[in-house]
């Protein structure tokens, strides 16, 4: 990688039929995601155009995603390794996972496949039940919505809302009322918000790259007052950051690999200079979760082979560890009671398992309240759900007006197509 020039990640990689020439994604500091080419084993590589994932059709043309889930086509000379002709837009909406929009193939015969997404990307903030019923948050309120989080009070909302190529942080109370706008001050990016303990800050991850979903960890007065402060740099890219309500400290995710492919990292604003590993195992760790008094956390590691949910003393999490999900288990919430842990396992059942913490850490009944897979789910790691003060509901990312979800689209001898479109005059 060429750090001197920002670039933190190589990704996606894709091998050419010469057997020797790789398009990939060189993902830069600030957020920029490019698509570049090199010759194995050369140690240099070419960045070509912005994109997110390019793969190789035999008719002779790249065909790769940009952040805004579009997907597009451009003749390549593999011999000079070079775009070699006008772009065109091949399809829309591919949806974003945690890796960005990357969900097309193309096959050796010529016939491609992609996913769409709804065409409708409103969205709207409901509640949900533990039997599964479903009450709307605010009617009148959509948009592209996501991370939704409860003050501890549990009196006001924080969420994020896109628009275009910018993502903030917006506020609104839970009773009614008008939605405020948060962020915005010159960060494309600002995404994953967290309520302070106190409820008088609203912590965010911010970058200047659109559509990162990591970045520096900032925080902001919850009555608009001030400026954004920035309080942890790091030159691995943060994620999923969360508050330990005991002491005040942050817990926060890295999303490139010292140990792992993600580690837990702790950070004590004002006192400490740099945060330091808290759960960096050989695996990935996910999805930080502190028990209301602070005692425990709860995070997904994939160290068995798929993600599960593990429950460790917070103080000493290498001291002991406690299984907690059996069929697969994703970002973990803790109840207000500090009685249960809620859960997403691999099928999208909403689980609570009750916890007992006296005289030890025990389970002692697990159930599943329903199925969210209708819910929009942002990705693996990150929670898209919140829990109310009294733990019967939960505030969930829905598509609005009844839009449904997304289809797969294979289109047949779609290189003749495509020829014609980028056919040179």
């Amino acid at each position: 990688m060429d750090t001197a020039a920002g670039e933190l990640t190589h990704l996606h990689a894709e091998m050419l039929p010469d057997g020797k020439t790789l398009l990939f994604q060189v993902g830069f500091r600030d957020g920029k995601r490019v698509i570049a080419v090199t010759e194995v084993g050369s140690g240099r590589h070419t960045r070509l155009i912005e994109g997110i994932r390019a793969r190789y059709a035999r008719s002779g043309h790249m065909l790769y995603t940009t952040v805004d889930g579009k997907l597009w086509a451009v003749p390549f000379d593999v011999r000079q390794r070079t775009i070699a002709g006008p772009v065109v837009q091949v399809a829309e909406r591919i949806p974003n996972t945690i890796v960005g929009p990357i969900d097309f193939a193309i096959s050796a015969s010529g016939t491609l496949a992609y996913s769409v997404e709804d065409a409708g990307s409103r969205r709207e903030l409901t509640w949900v039940t533990r039997s599964g019923a479903r009450a709307p948050f605010d009617s009148t309120w959509k948009g592209e919505f996501a991370g939704p989080t409860l003050s501890a009070d549990g009196s006001r909302a924080a969420v994020v809302m896109r628009a275009a190529s910018q993502t903030d942080v917006w506020i609104k109370p839970v009773a009614g009322g008008i939605p405020t706008k948060l962020t915005g001050q010159q960060r494309l990016n600002n995404s994953e918000p967290a309520w302070s303990p106190d409820g008088r800050w609203v912590s965010f991850l911010a970058s200047p790259g659109a559509g990162a979903n990591t970045g520096d960890v900032w925080r902001m007065r919850t009555d608009g007052s001030g400026n954004a402060e920035r309080i942890l740099q790091s030159h691995r890219p943060l994620s999923e950051q969360v508050w330990v309500p005991s002491d005040n400290s942050l817990l926060v995710r890295t999303t490139t690999a010292t140990a792992g492919a993600g580690d837990i990292l702790r950070f004590h604003p004002g006192l400490d200079s740099a945060a330091a590993p808290l759960v960096a195992s050989p695996g990935a760790e996910y999805s930080p979760a502190v028990s209301p008094n602070g005692q425990w956390l709860a995070y997904a590691s994939n160290e068995s082979g798929r993600f599960e949910i593990y429950v460790s003393p917070l103080a000493a999490p290498g001291s002991a560890k406690w299984p907690v999900s059996t069929n697969g288990g994703m970002t973990p919430r803790w109840s207000h009671r500090g009685d249960e842990l809620f859960y997403l396992d691999l099928r999208s059942n909403m689980v609570a398992t009750q916890i007992a913490s006296t005289p030890s850490f025990s389970m002692l009944t697990s159930r599943v309240l329903f199925n969210a897979s209708d819910f929009i789910q942002t990705s693996i790691s990150r929670r898209n759900y919140d829990v109310s003060g009294d733990d019967q509901r939960f505030l969930m990312v829905q598509r609005a007006d009844g839009a449904k979800r997304g289809q797969v689209v294979v289109v047949e001898h779609w290189a003749d197509e495509i020829q014609r479109k980028t056919k040179q005059p």
